[in-house]
């Protein structure tokens, strides 16, 4: 095989990893978006149904916002959930993608997780 056959192949192999670094990244990107944008509506309606709870003195009412409260968290909960297995799924092919670059990523957001120290954020593997 010719020399330059072979310099496009490496080529093209290389645009095809950095095609998928650059969808993995936006995933997670995306996914951490939507975990923060979950948490900010369930503050929203976590007041609503506070402002509610307070303003309403029938004792059935009560229990009707009160139970609407509690499925609105349940909702949440697993919404939230989903998200976490989102950013999850989406961290494994960051890692192995930067893996092939040399790279080593750390995801600081999440010291309690098996990951490295900060510091180790671009080490060589």
């Amino acid at each position: 095989m010719p020399n330059g056959k072979n310099e496009d192949k490496r080529h093209d192999d290389i645009n095809a990893d950095i095609a998928v670094l650059n969808h993995a990244r936006t995933m997670l990107i995306h996914a951490a978006e939507l975990r923060t944008k979950n948490f900010n509506y369930f503050l929203i309606l976590t007041g609503i149904i506070i402002l509610a709870f307070t303003r309403i003195e029938h004792i059935f009412a009560i229990q009707v916002i009160a139970s609407i409260g509690i499925v609105i968290s349940g909702v949440f909960i697993i919404l939230d959930f989903r998200t976490k297995q989102l950013i999850k799924d989406a961290r494994y092919p960051l890692y192995e993608t930067e893996k092939r670059f040399g790279m080593k990523v750390v995801i600081a957001a999440h010291p309690q997780s098996d990951d490295a120290a900060p510091e180790e954020r671009f080490a060589n593997p």
